[in-house]
């Protein structure tokens, strides 16, 4: 069984579910001003709540029951100590800027994403028996600080879990990536799968498809 090298790059958008084009659009979001937290390129992000950030976003806490979406980038800002406006594709979490900033996530519960599996178990992604099992995420908000994009990957330890709190659906593996098909007959098998395979997934507990408020 081959051994794929574990380089995650966090949530990727490659198709959608449905037979619409892949136009992937973003909407914007407000990350507040004083927000101390690291967000990659790519991370799973979440409103939060509490007294001054009711509608604001933040990285997604892992064990929360509720997530709006994948990260892509901060607009244009003007930071107070560069004195210059900044445009980056990640938040640090120590900028200084002059207001809060806009940001844009990814928050169509129909877009599918791509990620890499990694961890404990990681050399057992499965067959397509697998799909519909939900999943969290390691790594989510430790951004690679020189590229600004998520290091967050799928944890296998979770793999399959039915838990209905996880925030990611399996659809299966990944059509972007496609070592673990096996050529003779062209469909996943046990025997194929490698360590660190891609998977495919949906927001499981996407915020505008809950029944209740944040």
């Amino acid at each position: 069984m081959a051994t794929l090298t574990l380089a995650p790059f966090g949530l990727r958008p490659t198709r959608n579910l449905g037979a619409q084009a892949p136009t992937y659009q973003a909407n914007l979001y407000l990350i507040k001003k004083s927000y101390s937290s690291a967000i990659g390129f790519g991370d799973l992000i979440e409103t939060r709540s509490g007294s001054g950030v009711y509608g604001y976003v933040g990285i997604y806490t892992a064990g929360d029951t509720h997530s709006l979406g994948v990260f892509g980038g901060c607009l244009p800002y003007f930071d107070t100590v560069l004195q210059q406006t900044i445009n980056k594709q990640w938040y640090a979490g120590t900028e200084s800027p002059s207001g809060d900033i806009y940001c844009l996530v990814y928050d169509d519960p129909t877009i599918v994403f791509t990620a890499q599996l990694g961890g404990t178990n990681a050399s057992n992604p499965g067959n397509v028996l697998d799909r519909g099992g939900n999943i969290d995420l390691a790594q989510n908000g430790s951004p690679n600080t020189s590229t600004g994009v998520s290091t967050a990957y799928l944890d296998a330890t979770t793999y399959n879990n039915t838990t209905a709190t996880l925030p990611l659906r399996i659809v299966g593996l990944s059509m972007m990536f496609q070592p673990g098909y096996d050529p003779t007959t062209l469909l996943p098998t046990a025997a194929s799968q490698p360590t660190n395979n891609y998977l495919d997934v949906v927001l499981n507990t996407s915020e505008y498809r809950t029944s209740t408020g944040i």
